[in-house]
């Protein structure tokens, strides 16, 4: 999950349950991503950009796009079961409309996300977020 530093009391709360062929959901001032797995770190790179970034062609990678409000435009990533949010992120511009494109790699596409054996193992995906202000 990506938050806004002014937080989500700045907009009215929204359901933000992907839908259950999508793996993201953005709101003002939040964004939230699905892993594949239950419980576990992964990598995550969040990229600002000036305009739209280069596709990613890679294999056993999902993308989704979606457009996000951002008050602040200063980002923390947390878990939403309430683990540790990360060190804050400055996409340089507020009260921006930002593109969003989302990347989910699978590192181990054999692995079963169901298997209960892998709860607590880190790395088996990794995440690339890109932003990039939309044109008015």
């Amino acid at each position: 999950m990506l938050a806004d530093s002014d937080g989500l009391g700045v907009v009215p709360a929204q359901d933000l349950t992907p839908l259950p062929a999508r793996f993201t959901a953005a709101s003002p001032n939040i964004v939230v991503i699905m892993s594949n797995f239950d419980t576990h770190s992964a990598e995550v790179v969040i990229e600002a950009w000036d305009e739209p970034p280069p596709l990613d062609s890679e294999e056993n990678v999902d993308a989704e796009e979606d457009i996000v409000n951002l008050s602040s435009g200063i980002l923390s990533a947390a878990s939403p079961a309430g683990g540790p949010a990360s060190a804050t992120i400055d996409l340089g511009q507020s009260a921006t409309t930002w593109n969003l494109r989302v990347y989910r790699h699978d590192l181990y596409p054999d692995l079963d996300p169901c298997d209960e054996s892998l709860d607590d193992v880190d790395n088996l995906e990794r995440f690339l977020i890109q932003f990039w202000p939309t044109r008015k």
